[in-house]
């Protein structure tokens, strides 16, 4: 029931400013790690090799709401992934939009690079996304992440 950190994790945490530390971490889940592994569907890693496309337009777009499924609909068609849903027995576009949420949108929120607004639902696995707007830590992000790693 303890956490522990070795010597050279306190001394990261002691030496290096919080913003370097969060710029390595949102850097390394950019770059480095497998957003599979989260969403074991093909369309993440899709999203995960486009990132830099995906960076561009919300650095584009700046803080300004962006309504979630036209969002999803633009990268379903500019990203091709039409593909992966031609044999979809439920709504394709239902498959879509919970592949961008969890594959992507979840960690942008987690790392504070996104705000949303969500239409509840009868219990929190069924609200649903209308739109988001990226925070000013998110288009730093965004710049970071178009840089080379």
């Amino acid at each position: 029931n303890e956490f522990r950190l070795s010597k050279n994790g306190k001394g990261y945490l002691t030496n290096i400013e919080p913003l370097t530390q969060y710029r390595g971490m949102v850097l390394w889940f950019f770059n480095r790690v497998n957003w599979e592994y989260f969403d074991p569907d093909k369309v993440t890693g899709v999203l995960q090799q486009n990132q830099t496309f995906i960076w561009q337009n919300l650095l584009r777009a700046g803080d300004t709401w962006l309504e979630f499924k036209p969002f999803c609909q633009a990268l379903k068609i500019s990203l091709n992934l039409d593909r992966f849903y031609e044999r979809e027995e439920h709504d394709p576009d239902f498959m879509l939009y919970l592949n961008i949420r969890y594959g992507m949108l979840k960690h942008l929120i987690l790392f504070g690079c996104i705000e949303i607004e969500t239409k509840e639902g009868d219990t929190s696995r069924q609200s649903e996304i209308v739109k988001f707007r990226s925070t000013n830590l998110g288009l730093y992000m965004y710049k970071a992440g178009l840089e080379p790693f």
